[in-house]
């Protein structure tokens, strides 16, 4: 098992429905929906999101800490942005 401390966790609690909206591009969450309405309610729905790919637009102050938790679950990130907070350009991240 692979553990990762971030930085500022406390800061990140907006990125967290970021991660459900994957989640549910990534499919699980709507399977499982319909699985539950067709009565197989005990199917649990599996998916890996280490090696996926996460694209950022933006890399303030959420998009690096969602580029970290990205990092953190193993996937591929790629970001960039046009300013960020500190009035620089944003980086690419890879």
């Amino acid at each position: 098992m692979k553990v990762v401390v971030l930085e500022d966790w406390n800061n990140f609690f907006p990125g967290n429905p970021n991660l459900e909206r994957l989640r549910e591009r990534v499919g699980v969450e709507v399977q499982h929906d319909r699985d539950v309405r067709v009565g197989r309610w005990n199917v649990a729905p599996s998916f890996m999101l280490s090696g996926s790919t996460m694209g950022i637009v933006g890399l303030g102050r959420l998009g690096r800490h969602l580029a970290r938790l990205g990092q953190a679950l193993n996937m591929h990130v790629f970001g960039g942005g046009w300013l960020d907070n500190r009035g620089g350009r944003g980086a690419i991240v890879r």
